[in-house]
This record gives C-alpha cells, structure tokens and sequence, in this order.
C-alpha cells in the first residue's frame, strides 16, 4: 500500500474513533507520551473494526519486532508465544479475544477514547462495544517510558485478568 494510502486510511481511521490526528506512525519516531502511544495502537490497529478481511493480519499474530513497536520486550514475548502456540496446536492457548477490544468480536466498537489518567503511566480507552449497547468499556494501559520510547506493559480489563496475567498464568 502507497504511503500516501496508509496515511490517508490511519488519518480516516483516527478521525473514525475520535482520535486526534497524529501524523507519525509508531515506529517512525518514539512517542512523546503514553497516551501517544496509546493513539497510535489503535490508529495501526484499529481497522478491525471496519475491514472484514481474512488476508489482514491483527494485532495479536504480528511478528514480535513489529509488536515490539507498541508493548514492552516482555509483553511483546508473551503474545508472540501466545501465537506461537497457537499455531503448533491450533487451540486457542492464552488469548482468545481482541486485547485492545477486550472483545472476541470487536465490530460496531464505537465513540473510542483516549485519555491520560492521574499518574502518566496509565491510560484510560473507553468506547461503546457495538452501536445498540448503552455499555461503556473501559480498558486501562499501563505504560512504561522505555529508551525507545513508551509502551504497554499491561492491560487491564474490567471483569477478568490482565493480559500479562492470562498470558503467563500456568496452562493445565
């Protein structure tokens, strides 16, 4: 795809979920903030949304450099062996939903919001899961400043374990 088309389809993507546009993608340049960071997750990411194509590759079954750009070594680890599992069963191992979703199904995500918390660490995305639901989700982004610029940690979830707790809890 011609960057000219990418930087078009993040922009539409960006203004789409009510993010404010940023104009470098994440590994062009470290990010200034965590809720930066954060943005530029769901503007690389969030056309799951929107495109229901199979030939697509999501977040979760990227190589480990290009999560890399986005989630600490560790957690970036942690999801490439996630998948790595997968592919060597062809089971659902750790993960089995959107982890930016918090949702196995994240189609109608609606009204996404990005914002810093109190501590500038954290960040708080909030969106309505589909276009009926009055519910609101909240996901937490808990963000460590690196020498490369910030990432995700972790990801806190209302109602269940954080990412990094589901993907290192011990398998049966």
């Amino acid at each position: 795809m011609s960057s000219i088309r990418w930087s078009w389809l993040c922009l539409s993507l960006g203004l789409f979920c009510g993010l404010s546009p940023i104009p470098l993608r994440a590994e062009e340049k470290g990010a200034v903030s965590a809720k930066e960071a954060v943005v530029r997750l769901y503007q690389d990411y969030a056309w799951v949304v929107l495109i229901d194509d199979p030939g697509l590759k999501g977040l979760v079954i990227q190589s480990q450099k290009e999560l890399s750009k986005y989630f600490t070594p560790s957690l970036a680890s942690l999801l490439d062996k996630d998948y790595q599992c997968v592919e060597e069963t062809k089971e659902i191992c750790s993960l089995d939903f959107d982890p930016i979703y918090d949702s196995q199904d994240p189609d109608g995500a609606h009204h996404l919001r990005v914002e810093p918390m109190n501590a500038d660490h954290l960040v708080r995305v909030t969106f309505s899961p589909r276009w009926s639901s009055p519910q609101i989700t909240e996901i937490k982004f808990k963000m460590v400043n690196t020498t490369t610029g910030w990432r995700i940690d972790d990801i806190v979830y209302q109602g269940h374990e954080s990412l990094r707790a589901l993907l290192t809890r011990r398998k049966p």
